[in-house]
């Protein structure tokens, strides 16, 4: 039987399980991997649940208990990862579900990754671990994720995503979400060394920073290292909601937990993206937020509180994102086999470019009433 042989509705129900040994729900005798791409080339995953993976460190495992690569001299071209979910998988160091090093020329597309962890204590009260979800390492160029979400993951670095010194770019995220993610650095995302990172229409929201002092922070994304590349690109975007409790007793704040935090400003650049801003009453934007097209109000999300991050009909993110921030249609998310068009759908399979009538930003210039602009964020008010 072949994929297309296969019915689409065994996708999600087609599971592959590290939970291999002979007692239940017992993660010590789980496979230390449930997948594992070696090197080479034209390597398609497509429409599997993949979960228990154990990466525990106890054989020298310890990235990718859902699904790892194996660099070997080569790495890895034109892979394509579709229709995934991975859950409950742990490592130990990098990505509770997915560890992708030296990846270039491929894409992701539809992979949910829940409820994953990736943490390991080194030593008594000491914890270690980078990228609950997926951990990404000396990638691209050209890795492109499409719809994607990473939800309800934690790390100590990087509760949704850790990336770390990217190979020349570009590494996009299109209309990914990160929600519901713990870390003690970096809640949703943290990257090290951006290196032409790239997240358009993207979401992130109600991720959390821990408690403990001196923590990095940054509850939304944490970015750091040096430019290299590029910086990390926020477009068209929302990044608000996310929260943390970083203070010192009797001084102030040690970092802004609900905003990008960076450890230099160079390593950012937002346009036409709405990121919440704590700041000091009278003080002034970061260097990195263009205000001529981005804003820092709430994005009025239909219902955040029950995770429905769509957005309400006097949303200010409406027909207010830069129509050329969307990718070409690389992962062909409709299936009409035309990678040269623009991304066609929402991270809610809806239409992308859908105009609002009555509404007139005046962000960005190019924005007109009666053009079909699109949204911020993930998801396009139908």
């Amino acid at each position: 039987m072949t994929l297309a042989d296969r019915p689409s509705n065994l996708f999600d129900s087609t599971v592959l399980s590290g939970d291999i040994g002979m007692t239940p729900m017992d993660r010590s005798d789980d496979a230390f991997h449930v997948v594992t791409l070696e090197s080479g080339d034209f390597t398609i995953l497509d429409g599997f649940r993949i979960v228990s993976g154990n990466a525990d460190d106890t054989a020298g495992d310890a990235v990718g208990g859902g699904l790892t690569t194996v660099a070997g001299t080569g790495g890895h071209n034109s892979i394509r990862l579709s229709n995934l979910t991975l859950e409950g998988n742990h490592a130990d160091a990098r990505g509770g579900a997915i560890f992708l090093s030296r990846v270039a020329n491929s894409t992701l597309s539809r992979v949910v990754c829940r409820g994953n962890t990736c943490f390991e204590e080194v030593s008594a009260g000491v914890y270690t671990g980078q990228g609950g979800g997926m951990s990404l390492d000396q990638c691209g160029p050209s890795l492109f994720t499409f719809n994607s979400v990473f939800d309800g993951n934690r790390s100590i670095q990087g509760g949704g995503l850790h990336q770390t010194q990217p190979n020349a770019g570009p590494i996009r995220f299109q209309s990914c979400l990160w929600t519901d993610n713990i870390a003690q650095s970096g809640g949703g995302l943290f990257v090290s060394n951006p290196g032409n990172t790239e997240l358009a229409h993207c979401t992130v929201a109600y991720n959390i920073v821990g408690t403990t002092l001196g923590s990095a922070g940054g509850a939304g994304l944490r970015v750091e290292g040096s430019v290299g590349n590029g910086p990390l690109e926020l477009l068209s975007s929302i990044v608000y909601r996310n929260s943390g409790t970083f203070y010192s007793p009797g001084s102030t704040p040690l970092q802004n937990p609900n905003a990008v935090e960076t450890s230099n400003n160079s390593l950012v650049d937002a346009s036409s993206s709405c990121v919440q801003l704590a700041l000091y009453a009278g003080a002034s934007p970061p260097s990195w937020f263009d205000s001529a097209t981005c804003i820092q109000v709430d994005p009025d999300f239909t219902n955040g509180p029950t995770r429905d991050f769509t957005l309400s009909a006097t949303s200010p993110c409406l027909d207010a994102a830069n129509d050329a921030h969307l990718a070409f249609d690389l992962a062909d998310l409709d299936g009409n086999s035309d990678s040269s068009e623009f991304v066609p759908l929402d991270l809610g399979e809806s239409t992308r470019e859908i105009d609002t009538p009555g509404v007139s930003t005046g962000i960005d210039g190019g924005n007109t009433l009666g053009g079909a602009i699109t949204d911020m964020g993930a998801f396009e008010r139908q």
